[in-house]
């Protein structure tokens, strides 16, 4: 009885041995980062396009704004809009919203005025914005506005009616995703757009998001499994595999976001979930559990975002990654010294990769200084006994941050 106890407990010990071998050589062929998804209570069940604000998260789904301002853990219903909502975008110190239209808060979005005339009363898809210019990517193009709603000259008009779907920025390079047409390029604050990336590289009807990956582009169409990757501003591409999480049926995604050379794309539909590549788009592993329904997928402070029919977050320390601390959501670094200050303000920042403007601005949105800083500097000192007392807004290239002056 003996000899068959012990031989049976070994026999126990063996086969656990070769279940965790068979199950560690699971996981590593998978390349999934076994994480769980903590879902968060939002109003009306879900989530959409999803801002930033100095401590607010602000998110859209279908006619509500609601509001977060503990990193996502309650939210407040703050406006009805009248109306389904496309695509939400911070600049400066204000929050535009665009759907029908464009209307813009300067209160984190409890409030919102109508900017422009009628002939922004558009489908829109996507907002950017380059200095002191407001890109709408809309049903037939691209309008260029003032940050207060005032049309002006140039853009792209499409009589066909074409889409332009997402903005990516690098330095003074504007590049612009279509629905069907591929990617586009401009070099004049997007006066004028030249096309880059044919749409017969993908499949009809196919919609074409852009980013900037560190020095690169990257873009990816919708209802296929690869993406394309620019090394030289757009004129060339290289075809890079993308692949859906483990077990995903369709071919589809919801969107994606990217973060210095990390990208993350999330797939729509129930079962799918979100991709990861810390390498430029060359290798991929699945990022948590499976949402349903994915949607809008972002960074801020600590947390990884998936705003979808569930809505997420998971904590970048669980896939490797560091907290982005600022509300920019992405890793360049820009922030006073001391706050608050007294008679001038001096601002610590990453190394500037290009020459970049540092612009001063008031609760007001009024700018009130604008300095060159050349490449490869990291710190600027800012006079600032001429201004009142109050809260100021600091702008440097995508990145801001407010501070106070005191007497």
């Amino acid at each position: 009885m003996i000899t068959l106890a012990y031989f049976s407990k070994k026999m126990k010990i063996k086969y656990l041995y070769v279940f965790s071998f068979l199950f560690a050589v699971l996981i590593f062929n998978s390349k999934i980062v076994y994480s769980q998804w903590e879902l968060l209570s939002v109003p009306n069940g879900a989530g959409g396009s999803t801002v930033s604000l100095g401590s607010h998260l602000i998110s859209d789904y279908g006619p509500y704004d609601m509001v977060s301002g503990d990193t996502g853990i309650t939210w407040k219903v703050i406006d009805n809009y009248n109306q389904e909502i496309r695509v939400l975008y911070t600049y400066r110190s204000y929050v535009y919203r665009a759907g029908g239209g464009i209307s813009r808060s300067s209160d984190s979005g409890y409030t919102w005025k109508n900017i422009g005339n009628d002939s922004l009363y558009i489908v829109i898809f996507s907002l950017n914005s380059i200095d002191s210019i407001i890109l709408i990517g809309c049903i037939g193009g691209v309008i260029r506005i003032t940050p207060e709603g005032k049309i002006l000259p140039g853009g792209y008009d499409d009589s066909s009616g074409m889409p332009f779907i997402s903005f990516a920025l690098m330095g003074k390079t504007i590049f612009a995703g279509s629905r069907d047409s591929g990617v586009y390029r401009s070099t004049d604050y997007g006066f004028s757009w030249k096309n880059m990336l044919s749409g017969t590289m993908a499949k009809h009807d196919d919609q074409w998001r852009v980013v900037t990956l560190g020095t690169n582009i990257f873009t990816l169409p919708t209802q296929v499994e690869f993406g394309f990757l620019s090394r030289d501003s757009g004129n060339t591409w290289e075809k890079i595999s993308v692949p859906p999480p483990q077990g995903y049926s369709d071919i589809g995604y919801q969107s994606i976001f990217a973060s210095g050379s990390k990208i993350f794309v999330s797939w729509e539909g129930y079962g799918g979930g979100v991709m990861m590549s810390q390498d430029t788009a060359k290798t991929w592993v699945q990022v948590g559990n499976s949402l349903n329904a994915s949607g809008p997928v972002f960074i801020y402070g600590d947390y990884l975002f998936e705003a979808g029919a569930e809505f997420g977050r998971l904590p970048l320390s669980y896939i490797g990654l560091e907290s982005v601390t600022n509300s920019s959501l992405h890793s360049f670094k820009f922030y006073p010294l001391s706050n608050p200050i007294t008679n001038s303000a001096d601002f610590q920042f990453s190394p500037l990769q290009e020459p970049e403007a540092l612009e001063l601005f008031d609760l007001l949105g009024r700018q009130l200084l604008r300095r060159e800083v050349s490449a490869g500097a990291a710190s600027l000192h800012v006079d600032m006994q001429q201004y009142p007392a109050g809260v100021y807004l600091a702008r440097l290239g995508n990145t801001s941050q407010s501070f106070v002056k005191v007497r």
